[in-house]
């Protein structure tokens, strides 16, 4: 099968999609799969996979199995993203899309102090995951993904904002390119 037949993520799975935000550096979405779904072999640019729930699956193309854990970060620069089986519970995960390639920094980012610890950092994009109830401002505009109610929410710079157990900060470390 060659790229011009393998359907992007969003014509295969729109049903399992919760779109987030889209800009034209990165677009994030919530995919929801639940025990026993199948996401068949899809095409997307680069991205930030954060797993939300633990995966336990099995690979379409072999059968051999695949895992992850909850706030697993991976940063993938593949087009094509093979299909898979969720065999585990009902499994969760955000992908950030971006509009262009990048590279990874680190991996696990360093603490950055006591309330959160680092997921990914890459050129472009830094993820922390938050272990503490804080009140704090960042320096940065950033976007937060409370967990609780499922929400994104965008924070601009030295705002202060009441971030809770589990929230995902994602801050950009660079600016829009701009062409």
């Amino acid at each position: 099968m060659n790229d011009a037949q393998v359907p992007t993520i969003h014509q295969l799975a729109a049903h399992r999609i919760t779109a987030l935000y889209a800009d034209d550096r990165f677009d994030l979405l919530r995919l929801d799969l639940p025990a026993g779904g199948v996401l068949p072999d899809y095409q997307i640019g680069p991205r930030v996979r954060v797993f939300l729930t633990d995966l336990f699956g099995k690979r379409l193309a072999d059968g051999s199995a695949i895992q992850a854990q909850a706030h697993q970060t991976v940063y993938l620069d593949n087009t094509f993203s093979g299909g898979f089986e969720n065999v585990g519970d009902a499994l969760a995960f955000l992908v950030v899309s971006l509009a262009e390639p990048t590279h990874k920094v680190a991996h696990p980012v360093a603490a950055t102090g006591i309330a959160m610890t680092g997921l990914l950092a890459t050129e472009a994009l830094c993820i922390w995951h938050l272990i503490e109830v804080l009140e704090q401002r960042l320096p940065t505009a950033c976007w937060c993904y409370q967990m609780a109610s499922q929400k994104l929410q965008r924070l601009d710079a030295n705002q202060i904002h009441a971030w809770q157990i589990d929230d995902l900060v994602l801050a950009w470390t660079s600016q829009p390119h701009v062409a």
